[in-house]
C-alpha cells in the first residue's frame, strides 16, 4: 500500500499558531502528525479498487465451485432415485414371487 497523503505542514503549523498555540507546541504537534501520516499503512483508492477486483474474482470462482457442487448433487440425487426405484421394483417382484410360491 502506498503512503502518499497530501499534508501541508506549514499551513497546519500556521493555523495552530493563529489559534493560540505556542510555537514549540505547534511545531511538536505538526511533527507528530506528519510522522503519524508518513508511517501509517494507508490504503489508497487504487489499493482499495485492486482489492475489490481481487475479491470479485475470488467470489466468481467460489460461485463456479458452488455451481459444480449443485450439479454433482443433482447427479447424485438422480442416481439415488434410480437405485431406490430399482430396489422397490426388485422388492415388489420378490414379494410377488414369494406370494405365488405360497399359494
Amino acid at each position: 500500500m502506498s503512503n502518499v497523503v497530501a499534508f501541508d505542514t506549514h499551513k497546519f503549523f500556521k493555523k495552530l499558531e493563529a489559534s493560540g498555540f505556542e510555537r514549540s507546541n505547534a511545531e511538536g504537534l505538526t511533527e507528530a502528525i506528519q510522522d503519524a501520516i508518513t508511517t501509517a499503512d494507508l490504503a489508497t483508492k487504487h489499493d482499495l479498487k485492486n482489492t475489490e477486483n481481487a475479491l470479485k474474482a475470488e467470489i466468481s470462482e467460489v460461485r463456479a465451485d458452488v455451481e459444480k457442487v449443485h450439479v454433482g448433487m443433482a447427479e447424485l440425487e438422480a442416481r439415488i432415485i434410480k437405485w431406490n426405484l430399482a430396489a422397490i421394483i426388485a422388492a415388489s417382484g420378490l414379494a410377488l414371487a414369494i406370494g405365488q410360491l405360497l399359494k
